[in-house]
């Protein structure tokens, strides 16, 4: 996520651990961690498309490309076609490819189409199976918790005098131990 990448940034990478070591980072092309490196090679297509000083990097027609910015003689080109095809002269209008990898990466939830996908994979049943062990496994858990909880109440009204029986310990960590092994199993 964004607050992760950001605290990696300042402490790791321009951090002092790092400092006048060499790193390599991937990253997407944004203009502020650009901005901190001393030396950028743009990548388009597996070939070095451009490389620099971050401000000349961020300057070139590559860059901008890869941020899916226009530039004005593509926005002039792309008004003489549509003048041109309004007009009838039958010019094919030409679209210009750009990077929607922003576009393609989207967080979200999984469409019924894919959980259906992955229930014909791993079987309904064994899924359903699975699901049904988790919840007995937490359920166990929270009962170990229980028997804990059990066993400070029971020691708390004792130290108060509200109780006249003292607390075992012997009974509640077997209990404890009960409920972990069944958990485990």
């Amino acid at each position: 996520d964004g607050q992760t990448a950001r605290h990696l940034n300042e402490h790791l990478l321009h951090g002092p651990l790092l400092r006048g070591r060499t790193r390599i980072v991937a990253c997407q092309p944004d203009s502020e961690r650009i901005q901190r490196c001393d030396w950028v090679i743009l990548m388009l297509e597996g070939r070095v498309a451009s490389q620099g000083p971050p401000c000349e990097v961020m300057r070139s027609d590559e860059y901008r490309a890869l941020l899916c910015t226009t530039t004005p003689e593509a926005v002039a080109s792309t008004e003489e076609e549509h003048a041109s095809q309004r007009s009838g002269t039958g010019r094919r209008l030409v679209v210009n490819e750009v990077f929607e990898l922003r576009e393609e990466e989207c967080e979200g939830r999984a469409s019924w189409a894919t959980l259906g996908y992955f229930g014909r994979m791993g079987g309904w049943l064994g899924i359903s199976v699975c699901i049904v062990f988790y919840l007995v496994k937490n359920i166990l858990d929270m009962r170990t918790q229980v028997q804990l909880s059990i066993w400070m109440s029971h020691g708390s009204l004792y130290e108060a005098g509200l109780t006249s029986i003292a607390p075992n310990p012997r009974s509640y960590i077997m209990g404890y131990m009960f409920w972990m092994c069944a958990s485990t199993v």
